[in-house]
């Protein structure tokens, strides 16, 4: 009996601790519904010091949030002028690649216009050049024959009608300044005609002061004193294989010009013109044949140090040369008798 009793009054105890917890259940389910939650005295006490906790960190926490919520602000400021920026430098790089394609069609417009202007060029240059050797040519050709007519000394006096003679002195002294700076040196073979030319222009310049009309023309002409200085620098310059014979002619129009052996002999002190054709003379295959002087030279020279040179100046080729120029021996042989008159 005894066991029995103590029996039920442990189912009753259990059935006690199970009816609490049900209703400790059915409590909480109540409040879970009206959105509250259980929680022990201890559990709010601890949630309540963190709390407090939090605020007061919250509170030392606020400065430095104003500053990270202002510095985010300017990032956000920043980084929408950066994409404003980016989008300008984007349009800016669509514009000067626009630009740069337009310029790359017109650099190869300006190639083929180039490869153009060449190829007209080098025809053009062709066509000069051409040209060129037509213009010595013809130069050549029409010089030689106005040296040919000028050695008839009947023709001189037609030669020196009317003012192209004049004319014609400053194309032969541009002429010869021109072909003198080119030519400063021994020329090559290829430049035939031009010498031909140069020498045409000169003989026909020596073919006139070889005769009395023309010496008197050329004295008194302005237009031949540049003529004359240009000869007298070649003359002075030293004797070159291609320009022996220009030499030569220059020589002798400056003997020429001068009205009297006084005037020689300072052209002589000047340029050194007997020597200088004497060296003339001395780089020719065959040496000049230099001519005596005779006895009323020399007594007018007396004993003046280029006496020699002035009574042997002349060659006998140039005086077979200017016989056949002139066709007037009597006027070779006044030249070297020394009774030409001025």
């Amino acid at each position: 009996m005894e066991d029995l009793v103590q029996t039920a009054n442990e189912n009753v105890q259990c059935l006690a601790s199970e009816w609490n917890q049900l209703k400790l259940t059915l409590e909480e389910e109540k409040y879970q519904r009206r959105g509250h939650v259980m929680v022990s005295e201890s559990d709010l006490h601890k949630l309540q010091v963190e709390i407090s906790a939090n605020k007061r960190m919250l509170n030392k926490l606020q400065p430095e949030v104003s500053k990270c919520r202002e510095y985010s602000r300017e990032l956000h400021e920043a980084l929408a002028n950066s994409e404003s920026s980016l989008e300008q430098n984007h349009q800016r790089q669509n514009h000067l690649q626009s630009r740069c394609e337009a310029l790359k069609s017109e650099c190869d417009l300006e190639r083929e216009s180039k490869l153009k202007m060449q190829a007209e060029l080098s025809e053009v240059s062709n066509q000069l050049s051409l040209q060129s050797e037509y213009c010595a040519s013809m130069g050549a050709v029409c010089c030689t024959l106005l040296w040919r007519a000028s050695q008839q000394e009947h023709m001189i006096p037609h030669l020196l009608a009317g003012s192209q003679m004049k004319s014609f002195l400053s194309v032969v002294s541009h002429t010869l300044e021109s072909f003198l700076a080119t030519y400063e040196e021994d020329m090559s073979d290829g430049v035939n005609e031009e010498v031909q030319f140069v020498l045409a222009l000169v003989g026909t310049v020596t073919n006139v002061a070889a005769s009395a009309v023309g010496r008197e023309f050329l004295s008194k002409s302005s237009h031949s004193q540049s003529l004359i200085e240009t000869f007298k620098h070649l003359l002075s310059k030293p004797p070159s294989k291609h320009i022996v014979r220009l030499k030569g002619n220059h020589g002798i129009v400056q003997l020429e010009h001068q009205s009297n052996w006084t005037q020689v002999i300072g052209l002589n002190e000047r340029i050194g013109a007997f020597n200088d054709l004497a060296s003339l003379g001395n780089s020719r295959k065959k040496p000049w044949r230099l001519v005596d002087s005779q006895a009323d030279r020399s007594q007018s020279l007396g004993t003046h140090p280029f006496n020699v040179h002035v009574g042997k100046l002349l060659l006998n080729n140039t005086l077979a040369r200017r016989h056949t120029l002139l066709s007037a021996g009597n006027r070779t042989g006044d030249l070297m008798t020394g009774r030409r008159r001025r």
